[in-house]
């Protein structure tokens, strides 16, 4: 079962896949999306990149980071956008959507909602095949673990199939 995770950011999107079968989650890509641009070109390019992972890959779902507050209201309003872009794409694709705050990834990741960055990659790259010498920024590990999250939590809900 594939699980794309994805951690919208203002520049750059972060992405990763992973097969989620019986044995160790296997991360099949990852990697940044650059969309360092202008709108509408920013939009354009957002749509396109992730309508071709999902085509690509073929998820079984998508797994996006939730909008936390940002002190920055650009920011925030950047990153606003790429969400709502990235949710119309996978709606469009006819995936099932999952939505996940930074506080509950912690907490799914590594039992606990304090965790910070590091801590949530060294169990990222203790609990996923391929992730073990990964050599990427944040936005990539933080969308592995979204993915991750998928897998941990939707897996023993009722009705929910991944």
């Amino acid at each position: 079962m594939i699980i794309l995770g994805i951690d919208p950011g203002t520049t750059a999107i972060g992405f990763a896949v992973l097969d989620c079968g019986p044995g160790k989650p296997v991360l099949l890509d990852a990697g940044l999306l650059d969309t360092a641009l202008r709108p509408p070109e920013r939009f354009l390019r957002t749509h396109d990149a992730i309508r071709t992972l999902i085509s690509r890959w073929k998820p079984a779902s998508v797994a996006v980071e939730k909008l936390f507050f940002e002190k920055n209201k650009k920011t925030a309003m950047a990153v606003a956008e790429a969400r709502g872009i990235i949710l119309l794409t996978a709606a469009l694709q006819k995936t099932t959507l999952f939505e996940y705050t930074p506080l509950e990834v912690k907490k799914a990741v590594t039992g606990h909602g304090a965790a910070d960055k590091m801590q949530v990659e060294k169990i990222v790259r203790l609990s996923i095949s391929g992730a073990e010498s990964l050599k990427a920024r944040d936005d990539v590990f933080d969308a592995i673990a979204i993915a991750f999250t998928a897998h941990l939590l939707e897996r023993f809900r009722p009705g929910h199939k991944l």
